[in-house]
């Protein structure tokens, strides 16, 4: 049921995203991201929980986030800036990693949601307090100001569920599930994967705006790892990591 509701909700996304963003046919393109939406939310389904991380792993998750910090080549199926991108590699990338730790090595990556009401506070409280600090730091930094955008209802949706299923998914699972995941297991003790994961997550964002939204986004990371270990859901980190980026695309600005 959960893998129709976002097929639907990615369909109606696609539909009203503008023409202008597709660079080859619509039909097609629709047709191919609703595929590959399929097949990564089957993988998810078919997960379970039975794996370890080898040492060697970082590897292979680090290959990803390599290629994450400089795209060698992009074949772009949807593109527009402030709304939502799709690009062929890079998604191919992620669906081979999703195959590789979820599928053949099992490693345990927790999709399931209930509604609890104390995850769901936590979650709340922790993405509150990531939001405050992390417009303070940046005032602080001269990096961004308040500012209002108006936005339509299309475009709000369009947003929310791009952010959820095509940043806040992959990103958490390659920062959380995976690098959180394998450092915790190999450096468990001082808070020392916490840290390590927040301050790569922030690299990772380097290319976007440099060293002040490397500080800013570790701020972020350290949050949504708060969220990842005290609920034990990836469902409500991404709901972390989404809700953080709509207040940021609707509130600030960069200076």
């Amino acid at each position: 049921m959960a893998i129709i509701i976002s097929l639907i909700l990615i369909g109606i996304m696609l539909c009203l995203v503008p023409e202008m963003a597709f660079i080859k046919n619509r039909i097609l393109t629709s047709i191919f991201v609703m595929a590959y939406s399929l097949v990564l939310l089957k993988m998810i389904s078919l997960s379970s929980n039975t794996g370890r991380f080898h040492l060697l792993d970082f590897l292979i998750w680090g290959m990803m986030y390599v290629w994450m910090l400089d795209r060698f080549y992009a074949i772009p199926l949807i593109k527009q800036a402030g709304l939502a991108e799709f690009e062929l590699i890079y998604r191919m990338l992620f669906m081979g990693l999703f195959w590789f730790f979820l599928l053949y090595r099992k490693i345990p990556i927790n999709f399931d949601f209930c509604l609890d009401y104390r995850a769901l506070f936590t979650t709340i409280g922790i993405t509150t307090a990531i939001v405050v600090i992390d417009v303070f730091v940046a005032w602080k930094l001269r990096f961004l100001r308040l500012s209002w955008r108006r936005v339509d209802w299309r475009t709000a949706f369009i947003i929310t569920v791009y952010m959820f299923f095509f940043v806040a998914l992959t990103q958490e699972v390659l920062f959380r599930g995976l690098i959180y995941g394998y450092l915790a297991q190999f450096f468990p003790k001082y808070g020392a994967a916490l840290i390590l994961s927040s301050v790569i997550f922030g690299l990772g964002h380097i290319n976007y705006a440099g060293w002040k939204m490397v500080i800013v986004s570790t701020l972020a990371g350290f949050g949504y790892c708060l969220v990842y270990s005290l609920t034990g859901s990836m469902l409500y980190t991404m709901i972390s990591h989404t809700l953080t980026n709509l207040v940021w695309w609707l509130y600030m600005k960069r200076i």
